[in-house]
């Protein structure tokens, strides 16, 4: 809520200004609806350079986007991920600034190109076929999670035509998809009304531009965010994230945030002692740095080095006594060392936090059954089965919406490659089929 000039007269302002009450966030399909142009403007202001966006030549013929939340402390976008739809717009120039090829463009009806990299999570009925309806009764788990967070970066590459010279990244925002607004405009009389409804503003969140040949940036924020992203995809990409992250250690020797980056990479490699290593250098910039000791713990845990993990995790969960993840790892490395009672302290101040935790239960079962109160840890086991996410499930809708979606890069898997469409092929994506 903040200040702004009184031009009513309002009874309560002070020094001529009076707390917002415009409450801006995301929504810019109502003051477009009402013809609100003031405040369709302000929050589509508001908006701009919530996530950022920057190009990055990864091959000769590949540009990769990396996207980042700073501006939000939640995943971008958050709320109703069936109807919100982010996107990025990526568009190749030739020498004389003619458009070649894009990925992400929009069809007359408003609807996607197939190649679209859509930044969001997509909910899913029991085919694997998007919500379309703001039907939730049908969503039986989700296709793909690509929403962004504000720790964690993302990379999606692009194979660009020959000839390209300048691409151009757009990273935008629309309030409904088209199919959900066709639906929710369907019972207005066709006129400028229905128009209107159907026309929604689309917000451009952020831009960048790169041309061929441009040299690597030099920018060690954005060789860290590069280095983690490409650190959290698959193994086949993991590798690639060493230069970018030892080429921002160079420039940023006193700094934390590359060790930590390269202390991602040797956990995603399963290389622990590398892992203890960075983690301790991290440490030594900063005591007790979270995210060093959380991947410390994680490691040692995996490498079945519980007596090793303990310590650390102790050190986690006294420096962040009410976080989630520090709990979890606490409640897990005392019950691996032989501590159920403490295990099952750690477990119950998880579930405090949050009640649907299935690590919460997991390890409250594990804990109760080692201190021999069976019906109690019988009760937590059905409540670890009723909360926790069914990962077959989930793969199984994931293939239900790769038949739907023949074709389409698998959006579910960490940079991932589309392929710049030549313009006169880019086309909107099939309509879903009906229920």
């Amino acid at each position: 809520m903040p200040l702004e000039p009184a031009v009513q007269g309002d009874a309560g302002a002070k020094n001529g200004m009076v707390r917002s009450h415009r409450f801006l966030g995301a929504n810019t399909a109502l003051p477009h609806l009402r013809g609100d142009a003031e405040q369709e403007r302000r929050t589509m202001e508001n908006l701009r350079g919530r996530a950022s966006l920057a190009l990055l030549w990864s091959g000769p013929r590949r540009v990769d986007a990396l996207m980042r939340a700073r501006g939000v402390g939640h995943r971008f976008p958050g709320g109703t991920m069936d109807s919100n739809e982010v996107w990025l717009e990526v568009t190749a120039f030739d020498a004389a600034g003619k458009v070649i090829a894009m990925s992400g463009g929009r069809g007359r009806d408003g609807a996607l190109d197939r190649e679209a990299h859509l930044v969001r999570a997509q909910p899913v009925d029991a085919h694997g076929a998007p919500l379309t309806k703001r039907d939730p009764q049908h969503q039986r788990g989700m296709a793909f999670d690509a929403a962004l967070t504000p720790s964690d970066p993302q990379v999606v590459r692009y194979e660009v035509p020959a000839g390209t010279a300048r691409v151009r990244a757009r990273l935008l925002y629309r309030k409904f998809t088209a199919a959900y607004a066709a639906f929710a405009c369907a019972d207005l009389p066709a006129d400028a009304a229905r128009a209107r409804c159907l026309d929604l503003p689309v917000a451009e969140v952020a831009t960048a531009e790169i041309a061929a040949g441009a040299p690597r940036t030099d920018d060690a924020a954005t060789l860290v965010d590069w280095g983690i992203a490409l650190a959290d995809a698959t193994a086949d990409h993991a590798e690639e994230a060493r230069d970018p992250l030892e080429a921002a250690r160079a420039k940023w020797p006193a700094r934390v945030e590359p060790l930590i980056g390269l202390a991602r990479l040797a956990y995603r490699q399963g290389q622990t002692d590398d892992v203890v290593r960075w983690a301790t250098a991290a440490r030594e910039r900063v005591a007790d740095h979270p995210a060093a000791l959380a991947l410390e713990t994680r490691a040692l845990l995996d490498g079945y080095r519980f007596s090793a993990a303990r310590p650390v995790a102790e050190r986690l969960a006294r420096r962040l006594p009410g976080d989630r993840i520090a709990l979890a790892l606490v409640a897990r490395a005392r019950g691996l060392t032989g501590d159920p009672a403490g295990a099952l302290t750690a477990a119950d101040g998880l579930l405090t936090i949050d009640p649907e935790s299935e690590e919460g239960f997991y390890q409250r079962s594990l804990a109760l059954g080692e201190l021999g109160r069976r019906a109690e840890a019988d009760v937590a086991a059905a409540h670890y089965e009723k909360f926790r996410v069914s990962v077959e499930t989930d793969l199984a809708l994931r293939d239900g919406w790769r038949r739907l979606h023949p074709g389409h890069a698998d959006e579910s898997e960490p940079c991932h490659t589309h392929r710049l469409q030549p313009v006169a092929d880019v086309s909107p994506a099939p309509r879903t089929r009906k229920r």
